[in-house]
């Protein structure tokens, strides 16, 4: 785990098995940030599931901690963290690329080696660094472009998966589209809309079934309750990744027929292609979009 101190750029590197769990990455942040370098104002993460848990977000809420989540589709917002991970793997290939299983025995070094050097944008070290740091990185800033509630915005289609057959006919842009809330600094909340007809985001696909060979799914809307999930065609999911994951974790489940094939039963009487599909392997998928002129 790579952790940086966003005013003097100091690094603290921590030691994983492997993908640790919210609750671990709370203990990590505890024994080798918090207990040693007091509370921070503010946490800058990527959108992984330790940091998007309720256990994560509700130790930081319980200690004063501002939880910022940096946008899918904006990495530059956490490039102190990414350009810091470039610079520690070409280290570690560099000392222990022989000897990959002491990989954590140099860890330390390379620490240490980070912390030492002179940055170009203070002329210090961490250790030295003074208010110079932030008047140096304001002048190579801009400001955001500054949108309000209400405005209407043209949303890039970089980032979307359109049911279209040509991506190079497509259009760059879709909408315009009703700024509804502000996210963060780079991000906003847009009500989609499709065909005219409002479009409500999927908070979870729950299960599938076949009424007069039409496939259905029981959807839990976000921002809704209980009594208002209802059951919705395939054809009206616009984001396809839903239903993969979904028949990735319930493969029994009734799921779309390969085409070109028939509906056929076997001979216990279930139609084939009704509980099976191929998918690709699952994957953590960032949903936020961010507004682009």
């Amino acid at each position: 785990m790579v952790v940086v101190d966003r005013f003097s750029k100091g690094c603290k590197l921590i030691p994983l098995k492997g993908l640790p769990t919210a609750m671990q990455t709370a203990e990590a942040m505890f024994h080798h940030v918090f207990r040693n370098f007091g509370l921070p104002k503010d946490i800058v993460s990527d959108r992984g599931p330790q940091f998007t848990s309720r256990v994560w977000g509700s130790l930081c809420a319980q200690l004063g901690i501002r939880v910022s989540l940096r946008s899918g589709y904006h990495p530059q917002s956490n490039g102190q963290a990414e350009h810091l991970n470039q610079e520690i793997s070409q280290f570690l290939r560099s000392c222990c690329s022989r000897e990959q299983q002491r990989w954590s025995e140099f860890l330390p070094w390379a620490e240490y080696t980070q912390n030492s050097l002179i940055h170009s944008s203070m002329g210090l070290t961490p250790i030295q660094a003074v208010r110079r740091q932030r008047i140096q990185a304001d002048r190579r800033r801009r400001p955001h472009p500054s949108y309000q509630v209400g405005q209407k915005v043209w949303l890039s289609t970089r980032n979307l998966r359109l049911k279209l057959p040509c991506r190079k006919l497509s259009p760059k842009f879709v909408g315009p589209f009703e700024i509804i809330r502000q996210v963060n600094l780079v991000a906003y909340r847009l009500p989609l809309s499709a065909e005219g007809s409002p479009a409500y985001q999927v908070r979870a696909l729950l299960d599938s079934r076949r009424v007069r060979s039409r496939l259905q799914y029981l959807v839990d809307w976000e921002g809704y309750g209980l009594k208002e999930r209802s059951w919705v065609d395939a054809t009206d999911i616009l984001d396809p990744s839903l239903t993969e994951d979904f028949h990735h974790d319930h493969p029994n489940k009734p799921a779309p027929r390969p085409r070109g094939q028939p509906r056929r039963r076997t001979p216990g009487g279930v139609p084939r292609g009704e509980g099976s599909v191929t998918t690709r392997p699952r994957a953590a998928r960032e949903r936020e979009l961010s507004p682009v002129f």
